[in-house]
Parts: C-alpha cells; structure tokens; sequence
C-alpha cells in the first residue's frame, strides 16, 4: 500500500470514512470532481459494508471474506488515483493533504550525506577466476551498509604491487548488495595477484574514500574462507 494508508483494516475503515466524507462535502474543495466523489462514494460504501459483514461472527464466511477482499481492492485502486490527482492540483495545500490523511511533503527533505567511512572488504572464496567478496559496514563490522549509503563500487588490478594511479583500476561494477562476485577473464594468468577495492556511494551518487586494497591469488582451485582476517587471502 502507499504509505499514507493504513495496514490494519480496522485502521483502514476509519481512513476510507474520513476521505469518503471529505470528497462529499466539497471535493472541489481537493481539486476534484462531485462526479469523482459519487463514484468514489459507491465503492468506499461497498468496502465498508463488507467489511462489517466479514467482522460478525453469525456472517463471517468464506464468500463473505472473499467479497470483501474484492471490494477492498476496487476501492484502493480508486483512493490511489484519486490521491494522484489532487496531490497535483495547483491549489493544493499542506493543510488540505491532512485533512485528506494524504502525504505531506516535507518541507524541508533530509539531505544526503556522502559517504565519509570506507566499506570493509573481505575475500570470502576463490573459485578459479571468481573471488567472492563481502562488504560491511567499517566501524561496527557488520554486515550492513552505513546510514544514507545506497551502495558500493568495486574496482579490481591484476598485478604483483598496488598501482599508484586510480586509472589503471578496472570498474567492475556498482552493487546494492553486501555479496558481490569479481570475474576475471581467461587472459588473466592461472596464478596471477589480484586486487580489490571498494567505495561506498549514496542515492545521489556521491562516493567515500576507498578501502584497503585487499590481495589474492586466482586460477589455483578453490580457496573458502568463512573469515578473511588481516584483509588479504592468499590461494594455495
């Protein structure tokens, strides 16, 4: 449901009653039309007659469930169209939208820090050229991504020591997920050190600083580690 409707039908009777009686008293008064509210009015009296039906004990039956599910979601799909319609209205206040039980914008939205801690990244398996890597949140070590964080960028190097230009890193990828997987390609050498780094970036795209890189060798097997302690793992 959109947010502004409540999850509980009991909750919900009460919010579809006060829109019901809002649109027949004035729903020009909510950019919309005596028409709009009539038919609105039909389906939200459909609903909550249902609902009491379903409620009593001497009633309540699977027929009546069903009928009342039905008439649920005819006047759902109607609140939400016609919640589209005034939010849109150029006349339409903050005090109106209340009134409703409808969103209300904030004035005044939260803004949106960039990130400043770096992800912690552990190599959790290598299986031949894929490295399976895990990223947690650096100051608590857990597995989740710090407040306002949307997600992280992976770069990958294939060499024996860290570059020193951020250019000569491969992009692999942006994930929303804390599980990622780098593959690297039938070029790369059985054997060769590769490495892995990561930065956190947030809804507007706007990244952090970039972690440790964290080494490893590809193409030898299998190696699965449930922990990667001291931020690299080594394949035998």
């Amino acid at each position: 449901m959109a947010n502004y409707l409540p999850n509980r039908e009991a909750e919900l009777v009460t919010w579809i009653t006060n829109f019901k009686n809002r649109l027949d008293d004035d729903a020009t008064a909510y950019g919309l039309t005596s028409t709009q509210a009539t038919a609105y009015g039909t389906l939200a009296t459909a609903f909550l007659d249902a609902y009491q039906t379903a409620q009593e004990p001497t009633t309540r039956t699977p027929s009546s469930i069903e009928a009342k599910d039905t008439a649920k979601d005819a006047v759902l799909a109607e609140t939400r169209a016609l919640v589209r319609i005034a939010q849109a209205w150029p006349e339409m206040t903050n005090q109106k939208r209340s009134d409703l039980g409808i969103t209300v914008p904030d004035p005044e939205p939260t803004p949106v820090p960039v990130p400043t801690e770096e992800p912690q990244l552990d190599v959790a398996a290598v299986n031949g050229r894929r490295l399976s890597l895990r990223l947690r949140e650096q100051s608590t070590g857990e597995r989740r991504k710090p407040t306002g964080v949307t997600g992280a960028t992976v770069l990958s190097y294939v060499g024996e020591t860290i570059p020193s230009s951020i250019r000569d890193w491969s992009f692999e990828g942006n994930t929303t997920r804390l599980d990622v997987d780098v593959v690297f390609e039938d070029s790369v050498p059985q054997g060769a050190k590769v490495w892995v780094t990561a930065y956190w970036y947030n809804r507007k795209a706007e990244s952090g600083p970039a972690c440790p890189p964290v080494s490893t060798h590809i193409g030898f097997g299998t190696l699965s580690e449930p922990e990667v302690e001291g931020g690299s793992a080594e394949a035998a």
